[in-house]
């Protein structure tokens, strides 16, 4: 995996491009990881409220979208919750961030 761009959201959230591409020949787009802070716990502890933990945004459809979205966040045009149906952990990063009150766990 190689970190192409790092940044911050107007809020303070540290957020990343990744390219995992070489890493994994069935990734062929980039994806956003950004930092924030749990709202909720995991039901295994993993996750704790109030500290920081890894969002994995990705399901955009080329390298382009992904930079668009990236430059939205870091100019605050968008927040990391309108990305929430491109959750890598879907319900369970939703619960994280605050936006459900539980979920499903596999």
């Amino acid at each position: 995996m190689k970190v192409l761009e790092r940044a911050k959201t107007p809020d303070g959230i540290d957020i990343q491009i990744e390219d995992w591409k070489k890493s994994y020949s069935c990734v062929n787009v980039l994806n956003i990881a950004a930092y924030p802070i749990a709202k909720n716990t995991s039901h295994w502890g993993w996750i704790r409220a109030g500290e920081k933990f890894r969002l994995q945004i990705d399901r955009f459809k080329n390298d382009k979208e992904v930079k668009q979205a990236f430059n939205d966040l870091i100019n605050g045009t968008k927040q990391l919750t309108d990305f929430a149906d491109q959750y890598y952990h879907n319900d369970k990063d939703k619960y994280y961030m605050g936006l459900i009150n539980d979920y499903c766990e596999h």
